[in-house]
This record gives C-alpha cells, structure tokens and sequence, in this order.
C-alpha cells in the first residue's frame, strides 16, 4: 500500500470538502505451494495495481461521501519450462463506484444515524459480516445497504441494516462483466439479500459484549462441485471481550445458523472462535501482541445429502487468515 493524500476546506459551521487517493501495489509469487493441487516444479505470479479517489461534502449532520476505484492485474503461471496460462486485465481495465453513501447524524433527538448507500460494513473482525463484493477479490468490499444506527447510551449502540447484492454490477464503467457477489464465476445470476441486528454493549469496561442476528438469502449455493441450490437462513451470534489485566484480554465467538435450501433440506451449522491476547510490550508505540486462539467451523464431507451441516460464511467470504495461503483453505461458501 502506497500514499494518501487529504484536503479540507471550509468554515467553521457550514460546508466542509474533502478528498484524496491512494495506490495500493500487490505482487503474489506462488511456487510450488503445497495442498493446492498444482503440479510440481509450477510457480504462479500475479501483480495488482489498485488506485481510487475519494471526495467527501459535509454540511451540518449531513455527508455526501464517493469513492471511485480501478483495479488491473499481469497473472502468469509456469509449469516447467512451458506458460500454463496468462491473463492480463488491460489499462485501464474498468472504474467502479467503490463507495457512494449519505450520512445523517442525530436524526431523532441526537440518538439515531443514517447512512444510506454503497457502503462498507464489518462488525467485530468479520467472520459474519465483512465483504459484500467477494468475487473481486480483495479489489472491493463494498454492500449496497442502508444502516440506521440507535444510540442507547453513550456505550450502548445497535444498528439495523438490510442489504442487496447483484451477482453484477450494472454502475461498473467498462466493457467487463465480472462477477461481485459469487467466488465461483460459473454461477451467474446469483442475487443475494439480508438484514440484521447488532447490538454493541459496553456498559461494564472490563467485559463489554456484542449479540447479533443476520438473515439471507442467497439464488445459489457457493460450494464448488455441488449441486447448484438457492439457501435461506438465519444466523444467530454472541461475541464476548473480557479484559482482565491491562495486558491480558480475550475473545469468544459462538454463532449458529438455521434454515432451509431450495431443495427442501434443512440448514443447521456452527462456529466457535476462542483466544487469549497479551500484550508484549505496552509501553512502546507498537504494543506487540501474542494471540494464541482457535476456530472451529461445522461441516460435512458428503455435500447434498440429507440436513446441510456446513458453516455458510454469510458476508464474509474473504481471506481470514493469509493471502498467499488461502488458496490451502478456500471455503466458497
């Protein structure tokens, strides 16, 4: 990632103008990576080159925020001394609406927020709700969605969000048709939807705690190799922050799913998620922090037969853990 730049301008108390920009240069280098399924002696590059400007305009409790991107890439693969494959997206490739959103602040007695819009939305560390454009990549992770924020105390929020996603997009300028919604590009037409709640409670310092529920429904399944089938289901979750010294904090994560497939089965999946941080260090600038944890997330080994057991990553279908090893623990759900 590569340089930002911001101005700003305006009186105090009436319109305020922002903007800036930012590079962000990626090049992957894959050899020979085990638990992929490549053959031995092949090697795998990719360089991206994202560039995007942003501009905001704010009067009062109102903001008007836009962000437009392009993203090209140079991928070639090696087996050998023979090209397996090369796939260039040509300058300038395609500009996108990244982000384009209003902001309302203190609607109802200085309680209740607004944003409406392309937007991006992530609660917690988002293994629920993170990245509503997955087929990208990590060019883009915007939702289309309206948010409404409600103010319970000054430590106390929850937020009520529903949200679309085409498998397209139409606002997209260029001669391309990629698909946003899906990680596999074989299943076209696939057109998501959801809503939820998520309560964010911090009432007591030394154990804040978050309770959430996401509903959706998605035309086709993501599971590569199976059955193409449409899913509704409703996710239920509770996220748990002790703190108990300065330097030692947890984090607990419990969410089950519920629901139903197109072809009539039942829809029942779980995910746990335990760790321990201590920081190294507190006083310095960096406070390095060791994180021992572990995550569980259901499954089945026979797709399509009988209740469909598999953890279903809602809107968080992006890179957990590592970017260059992902390819060793895709999950399209």
């Amino acid at each position: 990632n590569a340089a930002a730049a911001v101005v700003k301008q305006g009186a105090q108390g009436g319109l305020k103008l922002g903007g800036g920009g930012d590079v962000r240069f990626r090049d992957e280098l894959k050899h020979e990576l085990p638990g992929t399924g490549v053959k031995a002696k092949t090697f795998e590059n990719m360089l991206r080159l994202r560039s995007r400007l942003w501009g905001a305009a704010s009067y009062e409790d109102y903001t008007l925020y836009g962000r437009v991107a392009n993203e090209f890439r140079v991928y070639s693969a090696r087996s050998g001394k023979n090209k397996a494959g090369q796939s260039t997206y040509d300058f300038p490739d395609e500009l996108y609406i990244d982000n384009l959103y209003l902001d309302a602040k203190n609607v109802v007695e200085d309680r209740l927020d607004l944003r409406v819009g392309r937007q991006e939305l992530k609660y917690g560390e988002g293994r629920i709700l993170s990245d509503g454009s997955a087929a990208d990549g990590a060019r883009s992770s915007y939702f289309d969605a309206v948010k409404a924020t409600l103010h319970l105390t000054e430590k106390t929020s929850l937020d009520a969000f529903g949200l679309y996603m085409d498998d397209y997009d139409e606002t997209a300028f260029g001669p391309y048709d990629r698909p946003m919604a899906t990680l596999n590009s074989t299943y076209t037409d696939n057109e998501e939807a959801g809503a939820g709640l998520y309560l964010t409670v911090g009432e007591i310092k030394e154990f804040p705690f978050e309770l959430y529920y996401v509903w959706k429904n998605e035309t086709h399944s993501h599971n590569v190799g199976a059955k193409e089938y449409g899913r509704d289901f409703h996710t239920f979750g509770t996220r748990l922050l002790p703190k108990f010294t300065e330097r030692l904090s947890a984090e607990v994560e419990l969410a089950v799913q519920a629901g139903e497939t197109d072809d009539g089965r039942d829809i029942f999946g779980y995910m746990g998620y335990g760790g321990v941080s201590y920081v190294i260090a507190p006083d310095s600038a960096f406070k390095p922090t060791v994180t021992p944890a572990v995550l569980y997330l259901s499954g089945e080994d026979q797709p399509n037969k009988g209740d469909d057991e598999n953890w279903d990553a809602v809107f968080n279908r992006t890179t957990w853990f590592s970017v260059l090893l992902s390819d060793q623990y895709k999950n399209y759900r």
